[in-house]
């Protein structure tokens, strides 16, 4: 019930093959001993679309492009407008993740409109005021910019924010 793009599937597959093969160089230099990296596309696209096949199991609803978070049911939104398309974006990691899109948000031109309370990413996944300021915040943002612009940005990025096109 969910169309994956090819494009989002390469960069996602790319990015967890990227961040094995570090792993593992890492491991290698603490053991003396090389592992196997196994990355699978299918696999890496299961977080944008975790929640579409037990919607419909449980439901019996087709889930379409960021529904399930666009209409409230989810605590996070993760779908948004971008210059040319739509991106996929969840602050997923306190104190990284949060911290990563203020610099990025600064860096743009937009940091005064950043509330430092959202360095906690609990506050976001409540109903609010809040949340519905960070989310129109964070879209304005992506508006400025097309779909590779942010997928190149977030490369640059330590740790990375990753705005992935859908």
């Amino acid at each position: 019930p969910y169309l994956i793009g090819t494009e989002m599937g390469f960069w996602s597959v790319s990015v967890f093959a990227a961040n094995a093969t570090m792993l593992a160089v890492t491991s290698r230099d603490f053991t003396g001993e090389g592992q196997h990296i196994d990355a699978s596309m299918q696999r890496a696209m299961t977080l944008g679309i975790g929640n579409a096949m037990p919607t419909y199991d449980v439901e019996g609803h087709v889930l379409h492009r960021g529904e399930i978070f666009a209409r409230g049911r989810g605590g996070v939104r993760t779908v948004f407008r971008c210059k040319d398309g739509y991106v996929f974006y969840i602050a997923a990691a306190a104190g990284t993740s949060m911290e990563a899109i203020r610099d990025l948000l600064t860096e743009n031109g937009l940091g005064d409109e950043f509330d430092p309370r959202w360095l906690d990413p609990t506050l976001l996944r409540q109903q609010g005021v809040d949340k519905d300021r960070f989310e129109v915040l964070v879209e304005k943002f992506f508006l400025l910019h097309t779909r590779m612009e942010l997928l190149e940005m977030s490369f640059s990025r330590t740790p990375p924010v990753f705005a992935v096109p859908t």
